[in-house]
This record gives structure tokens, C-alpha cells and sequence, in this order.
């Protein structure tokens, strides 16, 4: 059984993660969590002692994260977070903190963003494509482009000079939709992610918080969790 700290338990994504765990009870568990309000097993704040603790899943905010990541050394505990909207200074600390304990770190938790990833990776855009990313997310997310944006705009501009930029998009209820064209004077290439529900980021996290367990200090990606065959 493994047991977890959440941290941003009552945002939308602490209480996907929380619906995922209650999914998969006969391997994983609450074993508490950081929430803005105060009922059991959460609490506002971060606990003394962490001796019931196995692993971290952070989904909280900016503003808390570094405070938790500092707990999380403290406490020799491994890492998992997709808090978005971090400093330099904050991704620099995770850095440092994967020479501790194990992290991971992803500003988007599905596993699909992870397999595309894996494609833009392992393939050449011909020279004659222009490139262009477009992201839409709903009207309440903060970060504008996303942080999965970012991470697939750097891809691309290692693989081509003819980047024609992201655009980002903030409407209605949308969970996450990110679209890479890549368009020649002749043809049309589309690569498509869509999450259908908030669930998918959360599984994401579960599963990699089940896998980081069994890890070194480091740093890891999700990528590398998709080799793991047991979520």
C-alpha cells in the first residue's frame, strides 16, 4: 500500500487525484494532504512529521509550492508535481531537489501529451513545413501559454527554424486541448491531444507517484513512467 500526501487537495485537480485514488484503494491511499480548508484527513497546514508518508502529489499553487518542495526534502520523500506557473527560481529548486530525492515534474500529467512528446522526439520536420502551435484551455486557467505549451514549443524549435509561434486560447470549460500543424505550400499535417476530462491528468499523477516510488533521487519525466506496463 502506498501513501499519499496531496497537496491542493479541494482545487479541481486534488479532488481528481482524490477520485482516482478512491478508484485503486487496494494499492494506494490518502494518507493526508494540504488543503485551504481544514477537514480530515486534510489540513492547512504542513504536518511535523511525515512517518505515514510515502510520496507527495502536489497540485497546489505558485505561491506554496516551494514551502512544500522544502517539506518534501525534509522529509526524504519523493516528488510528483504538476503546479504550473513556476519561476525560474522555483524550476531551478526542483533541480536541485532531484540531487535529494526522487522528482517529477510535468506541467501536464496525461499520458497522451507524453506519447506526443515521444513522437516530436523521435522524428525530422521536412524544411519546407511551417509550424505553428495553437492551445486552448478554459477561462479560468491562469498561465497563458500553458506550461504544456511551452514544453512542446521547445521541442519544436529544436526541430525546425520555420516556427510560426503559439497561440493560446481561454474559453468556457475547456480541459486541455493542444494542436500542432505543420503546413507546406502543398499539404497539411495535424497532431492532435485532447483531454476529455480532468481524470486523465490525475491517473497520470497516481500512476507516476506509484512508480517514483520504487525510484533514486533524480530527476524523472512522464515519459519514462510509460515504460512502466502496471498503473
Amino acid at each position: 500500500m502506498i501513501n499519499v500526501f496531496l497537496c491542493g487537495a479541494n482545487g479541481r485537480m486534488g479532488q481528481a487525484v482524490q477520485e482516482v485514488i478512491g478508484d485503486d484503494s487496494k494499492k494506494i491511499r490518502l494518507a493526508g494532504g494540504l488543503s485551504s480548508k481544514a477537514e480530515k484527513p486534510f489540513q492547512t497546514k504542513l504536518p511535523t512529521s511525515a512517518k505515514s508518508i510515502d510520496v507527495v502529489i502536489d497540485f497546489s499553487s505558485p505561491e506554496i509550492f516551494s514551502d512544500i518542495l522544502d517539506w518534501a526534502i525534509k522529509n526524504k520523500l519523493p516528488f510528483v508535481s504538476g503546479t504550473t506557473g513556476l519561476s525560474l527560481q522555483q524550476q531551478k529548486a526542483l533541480q536541485a531537489a532531484a540531487k535529494k530525492i526522487p522528482v517529477l515534474w510535468s506541467a501536464n500529467m496525461s499520458p497522451g501529451i507524453a506519447f506526443i512528446k515521444n513522437i516530436l522526439d523521435s522524428i525530422s520536420i521536412p524544411d519546407d513545413f511551417d509550424v505553428h502551435l495553437l492551445e486552448y484551455h478554459h477561462n479560468k486557467k491562469k498561465d497563458s501559454p500553458s506550461g504544456t505549451a511551452k514544453d512542446l514549443e521547445a521541442i519544436l524549435k529544436k526541430k525546425t527554424k520555420k516556427y510560426a509561434g503559439t497561440s493560446a486560447i481561454r474559453g468556457g470549460g475547456i480541459f486541455g486541448v493542444h494542436r500542432i500543424d505543420l503546413m507546406s505550400d502543398s499539404e497539411v499535417i495535424v497532431l492532435q491531444h485532447t483531454a476529455l476530462d480532468r481524470k486523465v491528468f490525475a491517473r497520470g499523477a497516481v500512476h507516476a507517484a506509484k512508480w517514483i516510488c520504487g525510484q533514486k533521487k533524480g530527476m524523472y519525466t512522464l515519459q519514462q513512467t510509460l515504460l512502466s506496463t502496471s498503473r
